[in-house]
């Protein structure tokens, strides 16, 4: 089995979004689509006029692919785009 590092960017609907309840939803779907992947770990990136983006890595098993990850972080509520911005070979 190969491993991957993935980033995964969401875009929140607004400002006025719930940072904490939109990570908190975004890991469990993360969970949801691969299993427990481990540790998932998150940032915010600031934008602009107080909208951020909020970055999520993770690894899964390289075979799964990123594009279900994608559509099903989008449907999460409040999520307003999600995009695997990074996609690499874990080493070690």
């Amino acid at each position: 089995m190969v491993q991957a590092g993935v980033t995964l960017k969401v875009m929140p609907e607004s400002v006025e979004t719930d940072k904490e309840a939109l990570k908190k939803a975004v890991k469990a779907k993360i969970n949801e689509v691969y299993g427990d992947v481990g540790e998932i770990r998150d940032s915010e990136k600031p934008l602009a006029f107080g909208l951020v983006a909020f970055e999520f890595i993770f690894i899964i098993d390289e075979a799964e692919g990123t594009d279900k990850i994608q559509e099903e972080a989008a449907k999460v509520e409040g999520v307003g785009s999600a995009q695997v911005v990074d996609f690499r070979r874990a080493l070690g």
